[in-house]
């Protein structure tokens, strides 16, 4: 599946169209939580919405995840279905290296754009397989946003409707220091 989410090269790996500097954010996590960080990943799917009579509700999400974008992918992201005993349900899965880190949302940050997603620390509930990749992430962070808001519809949605918002985000993975 491809889409049409902007992105061009610009520092070490890449960024974005525009600049996503907020003051005194990239760091929360290393900072507060005795963190490091392990591998950044770049993600792009959609988000998925859907009307439950009064709001565009998010309840899924499904991306491909790739060390930079359009090259091979390495795992997927999606949404468990329900949560899990520790509150988590956004979860990332690695294809050559089986493991999963699944993560419950603990900050929102406002994106450096109002026609994106929020930028979101998330603290891992549970880890399955290898250490040395997901298995071992103890935070993971979302930045970079572009797109993924739920529908800004002219006509009245019905109960039930669902909406994929295409949309695209840097993963940050960190491990415990």
């Amino acid at each position: 599946m491809t889409q049409a989410v902007p992105y061009k090269s610009d520092y070490v790996f890449w960024t974005q169209q525009a600049s996503d500097v907020i003051e005194g954010h990239h760091g929360y996590i290393d900072a507060k939580y005795s963190t490091r960080p392990l591998f950044v990943l770049f993600g792009e799917g959609f988000q998925h919405y859907k009307f439950d009579g009064s709001a565009w509700q998010l309840f899924n999400a499904s991306a491909l995840l790739s060390s930079i974008p359009g090259q091979e992918v390495i795992g997927d992201h999606y949404f468990l279905e329900t949560k899990d005993a520790r509150g988590g349900q956004p979860t990332w899965s690695s294809f050559a290296s089986p493991s999963t880190v699944t993560a419950k949302p603990v900050n929102t940050l406002r994106p450096a754009t109002s026609d994106s997603i929020s930028w979101a620390d998330l603290h891992a509930t549970g880890n399955t397989g290898d250490k040395y990749f997901f298995g071992g992430v103890t935070y993971v962070q979302r930045r970079s946003t572009r797109g993924g808001l739920p529908p800004q519809v002219s006509r009245a949605p019905k109960v039930g409707d669902v909406f994929l918002s295409p949309y695209s985000a840097v993963y940050w993975f960190y491990v415990s220091s």
